[in-house]
């Protein structure tokens, strides 16, 4: 399989934001394994926030509100760079793990460890596209970088756009991209679930 980097020169082409949506786009790294391993010992059953909740989630209700989350990984990244990607991108939105109902990404991992050992360590749905059916749905960062390996301009943003059957307006969280301390990238997107 071909390992795919999301922290390269890319072409922007930003949508306006609508309200309530964030732009996190900021590479994070992480200082030790040890660390985020030790975070997630104290968060079992939930995300506690480790970084501060942007001025447009602060009007989200995570009781009420559902979201899909969009990722998209490295081939191999370890289990803790995903968890902690997905912490800090709920915290950025102003959600924590109760808002989350499911999962997306593409097809081409359905057998990422990373991406099954999070769905499974909090009983997330996870839904798998194809690249044909990421490519069709208008994203706020497309990349060509992505687009060259994945064969869709998007997987993060996408997937959670289609899972969640809404429009870009649903996209309450951008492009987050994290990179741990095992040098793997992660993506997180999310959307406003759809139910109507």
């Amino acid at each position: 399989m071909t390992r795919v980097i999301f922290n390269a020169v890319e072409i922007w082409n930003p949508l306006p934001l609508g309200e309530g949506r964030v732009r996190a786009t900021a590479l994070n790294v992480s200082t030790t394994s040890s660390q985020a391993s030790g975070a997630e010992a104290l968060t079992p059953t939930g995300f506690a926030p480790l970084a501060a909740p942007s001025p447009q989630g602060e009007g989200l209700n995570s009781t009420t509100l559902r979201v899909i989350l969009g990722l998209g990984c490295d081939r191999g990244t370890a289990p803790e760079t995903l968890q902690t990607a997905v912490e800090e991108a709920l915290a950025l939105a102003g959600l924590n793990g109760d808002a989350v109902a499911g999962l997306a990404t593409i097809d081409k991992k359905n057998d990422e460890d990373a991406i099954l050992r999070l769905a499974a360590r909090h009983g997330w749905p996870l839904r798998f596209y194809t690249a044909e059916e990421l490519a069709r749905v208008p994203v706020p960062n497309p990349s060509e970088t992505v687009r060259r390996y994945m064969g869709t301009p998007a997987v993060a943003e996408a997937a959670a756009l289609l899972a969640a059957g809404g429009g870009i307006d649903d996209l309450l969280l951008e492009k987050y991209k994290y990179r741990g301390a095992d040098g793997k990238n992660a993506t997180v997107s999310i959307a406003r679930l759809n139910d109507e």
